[in-house]
């Protein structure tokens, strides 16, 4: 791991704040396309570290989680999101990892590529025979809660998908 890592100095006190706040993903990328795969910067007087290296997340998560620590910001979101996976460190997120880690098996990521396909397909369809002007956030907010009911409570919920005419 790079002890050092390079990044951009940012401006006097504010250090990067402003940048990051205009455009953040056009920040990381821009660091990560500059510096590398891990970027050092600092935001008025905390130091933050960006990983985009495929690799260094590798084993920042797996290898090595229990040396890294996450930013202040997660510390603050417990208070909304309770302790997950987000925001939990060390031996308590490896023991959630591992319960959640099934999940992510093959067979249940091709299922669930399978039902957003089949779920985005009948809402297409609905939308072709929509004749007034309709609201697309608001529809696609109801294809995301579609397929999240679905995933969560099985195949009967497919059938019970609503497309809206």
């Amino acid at each position: 791991m790079i002890k050092n890592p390079p990044g951009p100095k940012g401006k006097f006190l504010l250090g990067s704040v402003t940048d990051f706040r205009e455009d953040t993903l056009g920040f990381i990328e821009k660091s990560s396309n500059e510096y590398g795969g891990i970027v050092k910067t600092k935001m008025v007087n905390r130091t933050f570290y960006f990983i985009t290296d495929p690799e260094l997340i590798h084993v920042v998560l797996t290898k090595h989680n229990n040396k890294y620590v996450k930013s202040f910001v997660y510390k603050g979101l417990e208070d909304f999101l309770g302790k997950g996976l987000l925001n939990n460190e060390r031996e308590d997120w490896i023991k959630q990892r591992k319960l959640i880690q099934p999940c992510f098996h093959r067979k249940e990521l091709t299922d669930l590529a399978d039902l957003m396909v089949s779920a985005t397909n009948l809402f297409l369809k609905g939308w072709g025979q929509k004749e007034d002007p309709f609201e697309m956030q608001q529809e696609i907010m109801l294809l995301t809660n579609s397929v999240i009911t679905a995933s969560i409570f099985g195949n009967d919920a497919e059938e019970q998908i609503d497309v809206k005419k």
